[in-house]
């Protein structure tokens, strides 16, 4: 299995993104996920990091300087998350519970997980074969989380899912 996968992926609705995933280096200043676009830049905070603001720099002045500014000359501004990011590693487990108590749909459908492998596995063929690589299957992009719900989704006895309170209870895990 690979442990170093660079590529590029052209979206169903046009944009073209370009992806690095590796496990063979010890660091980097690369960013987690940027996104770039005509009004400005998008960044993402480190995804295992819940409560890291995600960062916006909007098109300026600035950009047009002969010569550019140097690598973080110029001001982002943070996006106030729209959850606690105090809800932890569970909080996707949790909110699977809920949905499958709750008899409504949930996040982490095995649509999306086929659909994300047959990605991933095209990038592989497509670096082999020397040659670009269509994506098959199809999903629906789930729903966000609500916004204005508490930090996390309410466990069977009515408590708050947090890092303290964990998955207790919920009959997915051991007991």
């Amino acid at each position: 299995m690979p442990t170093h996968v660079t590529g590029s992926l052209e979206f169903e609705s046009g944009p073209l993104a370009t992806v690095l995933m590796s496990w063979d280096v010890w660091a980097t200043h690369l960013p987690y996920l940027e996104v770039y676009g005509t009004e400005g830049s998008l960044s993402a905070g480190n995804p295992d990091l819940f409560d890291a603001a995600p960062m916006v720099r909007r098109f300026g002045e600035e950009e047009l300087q002969e010569p550019p500014p140097a690598p973080g000359g110029v001001h982002w501004a943070a996006i106030p998350l729209a959850h606690s990011g105090d809800v932890g590693r569970g909080i996707g487990v949790a909110d699977m519970g809920h949905a499958i108590r709750g008899g409504g749909p949930h996040r982490a459908s095995a649509e999306l997980a086929c659909h994300v492998l047959e990605v991933l596995l095209a990038l592989q063929r497509s670096a082999v074969e020397r040659r670009h690589v269509e994506i098959e299957s199809r999903c629906e992009r789930p729903a966000p989380l609500p916004l204005g719900q508490p930090a996390g989704p309410m466990l069977p006895d009515g408590a708050q899912a947090t890092p303290a309170a964990g998955l207790r209870g919920w009959p997915l895990s051991p007991r």
